[in-house]
């Protein structure tokens, strides 16, 4: 195990017992919890993420969620925490049995006219049969101010880091800075736009590709990438339904060849309750093209789950009594795969009991 992943599990179970011993202290003071178990299967039409031999197989999958929020008597301060852990396994393949942790703590202090605080989160996947575990974390302090006449700016830096455990090849340090104005345009109605400028710094070097040679080679220093993105969002309510619309217009670039690219994408969301049912729809597509004469020299990517691109999923739940609901989704996904410019196809239903405490 390399040694900063090893010291960041180690910082990873002090936060998570450090979360634990504020709910064990707080018993009926300001602290408020809600708590969430959720089991059911889910089937996987291509647990490989296979581009030409998609294998299907069922999985169990269990879910614990946890949230605590305290609050100020003055009502100016709040601290917020949340905890979730959630494992996936399969009776075949089992390599891809696994277990995700993630941890996030926030905290502000607000008065009419701005809003300060920060926020950091930690998440680690772990799986049991193949050596792609990972941990990331970020911290990201913020500050959101109200301008009047319906506009609030928010402006927030976050340090993003991304550690695997036995390779360093995709290891790297992101630095997202972030300026968001938003307009509440009606009572129900807001609009933002949202730009980031977002510098990465890969552990591994960069590389170069000679075309007289047809050969890569590995350059001296490390690899930089610069992601810049430009973003318009909406949000309404109407007919007693919640909607939301998200698009991203998105340039990378890099000194290592074949990784720089465009990217648009749309993201659509609606939330509605339909008798004594809870409906949901998100909905988002991309159109990505690379920059360069040559795709990337290494594969994207382990983990693929960093890079969904394109899906369509429909969520039903029905609370059956006051502490008990039940849940079905239904998700279809074309993700691209490792290799530059492929994409694998995969469909999922998962059906799930849920029950809050």
């Amino acid at each position: 195990m390399k040694t900063s992943f090893a010291f960041r599990q180690r910082l990873f179970l002090t936060c998570l017992s450090l979360l634990f011993l504020i709910q064990g202290v707080a018993g009926q003071s300001r602290w408020r919890f809600i708590h969430r178990l959720q089991s059911g299967m889910v089937y996987d039409s291509n647990v490989e993420e296979s581009l030409y031999h998609p294998r299907a197989a069922p999985a169990l999958r269990l879910m614990l969620d946890t949230k605590g929020l305290y609050t100020s008597g003055g009502r100016h301060w709040n601290l917020s925490y949340a905890y979730n852990v959630g494992g996936q396994l399969y009776q075949q393949p089992l390599h891809e049995n696994k277990m995700i942790h993630e941890a996030s703590v926030r905290t502000f202090y607000h008065s009419v006219f701005f809003r300060i605080g920060i926020k950091g989160g930690l998440r680690f996947k772990r799986f049991f049969e193949k050596r792609h575990d990972y941990l990331s974390g970020s911290a990201t302090p913020y500050v959101v101010l109200d301008l009047g006449r319906g506009f609030n700016l928010e402006v927030c830096s976050r340090l993003k880091t991304l550690d695997y455990r036995f390779n360093d090849i995709y290891d790297h340090r992101k630095h997202e800075n972030m300026l968001r104005l938003q307009k509440r345009v009606k009572q129900n109605w807001s609009l933002a736009l949202r730009l980031m400028h977002n510098p990465v710094l890969m552990r591994r070097h960069a590389y170069e590709y000679h075309i007289s040679r047809d050969e890569w080679r590995q350059k001296a220093n490390r690899q930089k990438d610069l992601e810049s993105i430009v973003g318009i969002e909406a949000d309404w309510y109407a007919g007693g339904g919640l909607f939301s619309a998200l698009y991203r217009f998105e340039t990378y670039r890099s000194n290592s060849d074949g990784v720089a690219y465009r990217r648009q994408g749309m993201t659509l969301l609606a939330a509605r309750s339909i008798s004594d049912f809870l409906l949901r729809v998100i909905v988002a597509f991309q159109r990505k093209r690379y920059l360069d004469k040559v795709f990337p020299y290494l594969p994207l990517d382990l983990d693929r789950e960093h890079e969904e691109n394109n899906y369509f999923i429909i969520d039903i739940s029905r609370d059956l009594s006051r502490t008990l609901s039940a849940v079905l989704r239904t998700a279809w996904y074309s993700n691209e795969s490792p290799y530059a410019s492929l994409y694998y196809e995969k469909f999922e239903i998962h059906t799930s009991l849920e029950y809050r405490f």
